[in-house]
């Protein structure tokens, strides 16, 4: 009976070192840091670099980068000595979150997450040199989550036959600049691909890969084929996504998307203004998409889109750009990055976009569009990866859930009211970028004296006394 008892707590011991060893770690990156030196556990001590971060993260891990910008710092193949080589990469299931303000207190579950201030992967080192892959991936599932990035300035223009090898298997340098996925699905939210450069898939190369795109940008991508997206032998999904000048330099190009033996699935997507060089749009050429795809807008008529259930399809083709997006002419607005509330690709006010889509098909979860507002204004989504919002900028009150707090005035002169069915115990006010402006505690809040706050745009933090935590952007006039 002693043996069997013994048997039994060693069996004990074993899984509980092994429910420990699997045990979830959050992992934090900061580019502010001056080293790697950190443990990675606290923002405090964070990495410096991603790739380090990366490197120590097991399966079922999460790493929380901040705001900034962070290169890619080694080689896949752990070999090649060739900084063009170097690329973000990773082979396991871990969910990666980007944008964050770093927070001093230690407590995870008050980390913000800021879309207007993301955290730039760029392929760009400097003196006109760039990295052939900014991120590539091999083998993940779509419980791999990659959210809150903007992927830059790849150029896969490294003409070998062989390219990297990573988990076994040969990265093209002439494909995938910004992203290049070889059997990998992982899920991406609230994402940007712009300024990336290949033969094939300028923003994105998809290889036997079918990854999960919500609240997606592609704008200024180049590529012979796929300025946009690559999909070879892949079924990707795409939900409220934008295409938006991306360019393609072959005839019949697929500017935006080229579907080789693939059939990607699309959901409140748009398509406008990817062309053939100056030439004629071509927003998805090759393969047809899925026929379950629906509620889309194009200019173009490529992939089947315009006849793949036709009765919910926009046609953009005679439609002017200003008719549809708040400015065009300038599609990241006036503080150039993409995901804030100046955005110029925003449906403006009449868009053809607006309310046409599809909301069975946001995956659950998702509840804000690529800028942080709410992704259903009406009843009815919208498509593409913004949300029209005619009171962003006189919202008499913000967030309508029963179990949230609201706030009002939205824009505010002087004085800020909160409504709460908790205490609220304590009220922080940050600029868009981190800075604490304010700070106060008290039993029961009710109301802010915020008369001293510059006219702008700022997150209000609120604690409840049942330990709960809600951001909520606020507007000072």
């Amino acid at each position: 009976m002693k043996q069997i008892y013994l048997i039994i707590i060693g069996l004990l011991v074993t899984l509980g070192t092994n429910m420990v060893t699997y045990a979830q770690t959050i992992y934090y990156v900061d580019a502010s840091k001056t080293d790697n030196s950190g443990n990675g556990l606290s923002w405090a001590n964070a990495k410096k670099d991603l790739q380090p971060a990366l490197d120590i993260a097991i399966v079922g891990d999460e790493i929380r980068v901040a705001s900034g910008t962070y290169i890619p710092t080694e080689s896949p193949d752990a070999v090649s000595t060739n900084i063009l080589d170097f690329a973000f990469h990773f082979n396991i299931d871990i969910v990666l979150k980007g944008s964050y303000i770093p927070d001093t207190d230690n407590d995870p579950t008050n980390d913000i997450q800021d879309y207007t201030n993301p955290s730039i992967l760029s392929g760009d080192v400097g003196s006109g040199t760039y990295k052939y892959h900014v991120l590539i991936t091999h083998g993940l599932s779509t419980s791999s989550i990659i959210d809150g990035f903007s992927v830059t300035a790849g150029r896969a223009n490294n003409s070998s036959s062989t390219g990297i090898i990573y988990s076994g298997v040969s990265y093209l340098g002439y494909n995938g600049a910004g992203m290049y996925n070889e059997a990998s699905s992982p899920s991406l939210t609230n994402m940007t691909f712009s300024d990336n450069t290949a033969s094939g898939g300028g923003g994105m190369r998809n290889n036997s890969s079918s990854p999960n795109l919500t609240n997606v940008i592609f704008y200024d991508n180049t590529a012979l084929v796929g300025g946009g997206m690559y999909n070879d032998n892949a079924n990707p999904s795409l939900t409220n996504t934008t295409f938006f000048e991306n360019s393609g330099l072959f005839g019949a190009s697929g500017a935006g998307m080229y579907n080789d033996t693939s059939t990607p699935t699309l959901y409140n997507t748009v398509f406008f203004d990817n062309k053939n060089g100056t030439g004629p749009i071509s927003d998805i050429d090759g393969s047809n998409i899925n026929s379950n795809s629906a509620h889309n807008a194009s200019d173009g008529t490529g992939g089947g889109i315009n006849t793949t259930n036709p009765a919910t399809f926009v046609n953009l083709s005679a439609t002017a750009a200003n008719v549809i997006f708040k400015d065009a002419t300038n599609p990241a607005g006036s503080d150039g990055i993409f995901g804030s509330l100046d955005d110029g690709l925003i449906p403006t006010n009449g868009s053809p976009l607006i309310d046409v889509g599809d909301n069975s098909q946001l995956p659950s979860g998702i509840t804000t569009d690529i800028t942080g507002q709410p992704r259903i204004i009406a009843s009815t989504i919208d498509i593409g990866a913004y949300e029209y919002n005619n009171i962003t900028l006189n919202t008499s009150e913000i967030n309508q859930e029963n179990d949230k707090a609201s706030i009002f005035p939205n824009p505010l002169e002087t004085i800020l009211h909160i409504k709460s069915p908790m205490s609220v115990t304590a009220a922080k006010v940050y600029t868009m970028k981190g800075q604490l402006l304010y700070s106060r505690t008290d039993i029961d809040i009710k109301s802010l004296e915020l008369s001293e706050l510059a006219s702008g745009i700022y997150l209000l933090k609120i604690h409840s006394s049942n330990s709960a935590s809600q951001v909520i952007r606020i507007i000072k006039q």
